[in-house]
């Protein structure tokens, strides 16, 4: 039971220690990754980051060394007290028996309940400790569901409209990861169906936050989204998703073959190789299939399987743009599609996107404004606010942001001096 005590106080010094925790699994976790080996090897890194290792499980091993020593202890003791009662019985028993008190048999029937008492302690012990940590993680659990954003409407019924004029619409939206930093600013903005946006801006503008929004993945702070017509607020949660297509910009690559990453953006179609084939031409992976060793079946990130493959940032880029085109919905969003790409393959993959696309409601995200041109309207974040929408030639002469990122990149794309140009009156 004292041991068992102890366990659960490890249990309990767990959680209050979580931050060392979370610091000693980073650094065990991060060492893993072939991209980091290199950079320990090249930097000279490897003592240092093990130092913080060291600096960081320091706490965790002295106090569990202590409980260590303690539980050992205790254990050693109650061992050799354990012991030390059951030969003074048998010396007693032995003793009784001698003296005709008590039969042979008798002894031997007690002895034998005193070992199965024993036993039954022990499990009781450990199954009453396994009570008590279950509860601990349930009432931990019970906080978080407690605490957890609930919104006021008890029934949401509402359905997504087939066909309405406006798609998404922002009133006054604002948005803050805690209440010190807010990191959109009122913003307000319609985007219609069939419409083609271009969400641009440097990288902490508030583009990726702004998309998040609109998949339900973060609920605004202030103001109001509403979701063809309706807010986002009458909707069952997820259901707005059943109709947007996604590709976001920290994407994920599976342990399975390369149709499966691709199929996953379609589970009904994840053996229809036509349609992964397509989608692979659409975001710009033929190359990589025609590389494989056993083309689509090829699996790839080589943790897991032999004969697996790695692939560059710019394939997984472009197997995940694939994931995307899978998908046959009504609205698709796509966060950075080409950030790992050069310029000219940049325009590649937005042109095969502008192909998807065709007839349906879409919005294009990056940090670059070279593909801005192939967008019906504009939309330019600054800071957190919408600093500029329009057109590209709206924009360009209005001589704004817009103008000035588009001036910086333009060599980039090979564009005209006097098309990136503006002279100012």
């Amino acid at each position: 039971m004292i041991n068992q005590k102890l366990t659960g106080k490890r249990t309990y010094s767990y959680v209050q220690d979580r931050e060392f925790v979370r610091r000693t699994e980073y650094f065990e976790n991060i060492v893993m990754q072939p991209g980091v080996a290199k950079e320990l090897r090249i930097f000279k890194n490897a003592d240092r980051m093990l130092r913080e290792w060291e600096s960081a499980y320091e706490p965790i091993y002295s106090r569990d060394k202590k409980i260590a020593v303690w539980r050992n202890l205790i254990s050693f003791f109650c061992s050799v007290g354990y012991y030390i009662l059951i030969v003074v019985l048998l010396v007693y028993a032995v003793y009784e028996v001698k003296a005709g008190t008590i039969k042979v048999d008798v002894f031997l029937t007690l002895y034998g309940m005193a070992q199965s008492m024993s036993s039954v302690i022990q499990r009781f012990s450990n199954t009453f400790h396994h009570i008590k940590r279950n509860l601990f993680d349930m009432g931990r659990m019970k906080y978080f569901m407690e605490t957890a954003p609930v919104s006021e409407e008890k029934e949401k019924t509402e359905e997504v409209e087939a066909d309405c004029p406006i798609v998404f619409e922002a009133k006054d939206l604002c948005f803050s990861y805690d209440d010190k930093r807010e990191v959109l600013h009122h913003l307000n903005f319609q985007i219609h169906q069939g419409e083609t946006i271009a969400l641009v801006g440097l990288n902490g503008s508030g583009k990726s936050t702004l998309v998040k929004l609109l998949v339900e993945l973060y609920q605004p702070t202030q103001g109001e989204l509403l979701f063809k017509g309706k807010s986002y607020k009458t909707y069952q949660r997820g259901k707005i998703n059943q109709s947007i297509g996604m590709f976001f910009q920290d994407f994920a690559l599976f342990h399975a073959s390369l149709r499966e990453n691709v199929g996953y953006g379609d589970l009904k179609n994840i053996e229809n190789r036509e349609k992964i084939t397509e989608a692979l031409r659409k975001g710009g992976g033929m190359k990589l299939l025609e590389r494989l060793p056993e083309g689509m079946e090829t699996w790839l990130l080589k943790k897991v399987k032999k004969g697996s493959v790695n692939l560059s940032g710019g394939e997984q880029q472009k197997v995940a743009v694939s994931r995307a085109h899978m998908s046959d919905k009504d609205v698709l969003i796509f966060d950075e599609p080409a950030s790992a790409l050069d310029p000219i393959a940049e325009m590649e993959q937005f042109s095969a996107i502008q192909e998807k696309i065709q007839g349906r409601t879409a919005i294009l995200i990056s940090h670059r404004v070279g593909f801005a041109r192939l967008a019906d309207r504009i939309f330019v974040m600054d800071q957190g606010k919408l600093a500029e929408v329009g057109t590209h030639e709206e924009l360009m002469e209005k001589q704004g942001i817009y103008l000035e990122f588009f001036q910086s990149q333009a060599e980039w794309y090979d564009v005209k001096k006097e098309d990136a140009a503006y002279e100012t009156e």
